[in-house]
């Protein structure tokens, strides 16, 4: 079954709430603001910007309650003054965070990593920035693992424009189904054998590029068109496909994906597609919960909607009534003059 009202409740269950993008936002003003004010840091400073799930608004929220979520900028910068032996990338993430630790806002939440620079917000989120080298093709180099290759091009602003691109096109539909795809691999699939947001992503999005998916309505009908495009071309592939970065085709994003880790997310996705496919032409609602719970878990698709969902319900019948006092009720209140609130389908935003 569709079940239209229980994939909207859904979807916004899973999705990062107001409170938490505005920390978000607020932690980034926060850099912007230190980094065009610390002078060493605002000679070489070229652009700061959001980058990964909460930019192209992807982000889903972790399975586990109180754990932290990432979220990803980039810092570029122009250090070609620089002596060659300190533009390597440890020595500028090294003194990135050497710079955040001279103000107070930051000391006490830096921490250097291999690629990045991770500032932690304790028992919310944390937030990675990278530093990058602009180029003059428009792209920037960011660090890896390689040795003998410390930076890399790569394409995060046109990665942005690329979902937006396809996000638009698709009525909202692509980011919507990614966030729930992105929620069953959390829930499903181990930390280490993921895959990584932006190939699960960008695997996607070249569904809805291509084609596969056309003249999907609901958002059941377009998940299960969406799953059953992806697992035809997985099934397709005896070994782990290259991914290309849509924004920047010589950048293979799956190029560390291990080709265990492949053949699993291959096995499960399959069972997942023909779950999905069982929920959605069940006839019966009780038993397409029950199905799509298998699917993503017993805490949502509950049997009975909650809250808004409920009342939104109740409006589409005509089951909402005004008492004299202006009290809303769910049903006609015996003993008291009451009027029906007309029936429509406007919920607000």
């Amino acid at each position: 079954m569709k079940l239209n009202k229980h994939f909207k409740q859904f979807h916004h269950q899973i999705g990062l709430k107001k409170n938490r993008l505005k920390r978000i936002a607020s932690a980034m003003s926060n850099l912007e603001t230190f980094s065009d004010s610390d002078g060493p840091i605002s000679d070489v400073k070229v652009d700061l910007f959001q980058q990964g799930s909460v930019a192209i608004d992807t982000a889903v929220i972790p399975i586990k309650q109180g754990d932290e979520f990432d979220a990803d900028a980039v810092i570029v910068l122009d250090i070609s003054k620089w002596p060659r032996e300190r533009q390597d990338p440890l020595n500028v993430i090294r003194w990135f965070a050497n710079r955040l630790r001279h103000n107070h806002n930051f000391r006490d939440k830096v921490r250097e990593k291999n690629r990045c620079v991770r500032i932690n917000y304790a028992g919310d989120f944390h937030l990675d920035v990278v530093p990058a080298l602009r180029d003059n093709a428009g792209y920037v180099l960011i660090p890896t693992k390689e040795e003998g290759t410390p930076w890399k091009f790569t394409n995060p602003k046109g990665y942005i424009e690329w979902v937006k691109s396809i996000n638009a096109k698709s009525g909202g539909k692509f980011c919507r189904i990614v966030k729930m795809l992105k929620h069953w691999r959390n829930l499903k699939m181990g930390r280490d054998t993921a895959p990584k947001s932006i190939i699960l992503t960008t695997l996607v999005g070249l569904c809805f590029k291509t084609g596969d998916v056309v003249g999907s309505t609901s958002d059941a009908e377009t998940l299960v068109d969406v799953m059953e495009a992806l697992n035809r071309n997985l099934k397709n592939c005896l070994s782990k496909p290259q991914v290309c970065n849509p924004s920047l085709e010589s950048e293979d994003l799956s190029e560390n994906w291990d080709e265990a880790h492949f053949a699993l997310f291959k096995k499960r996705f399959d069972w997942a597609t023909r779950k999905a496919r069982q929920a959605y032409d069940e006839v019966e609602q009780e038993k397409s919960i029950e199905f799509w719970q298998e699917l993503f878990g017993d805490s949502y698709f509950q049997k009975t909607l909650s809250g808004g969902a409920k009342m939104a319900e109740a409006v589409g019948v005509g089951d909402v009534f005004v008492k004299s006092s202006g009290e809303i009720t769910l049903g006609k209140p015996e003993g008291e003059r009451s009027a029906t609130v007309p029936k429509h389908r406007s919920y607000g935003s």
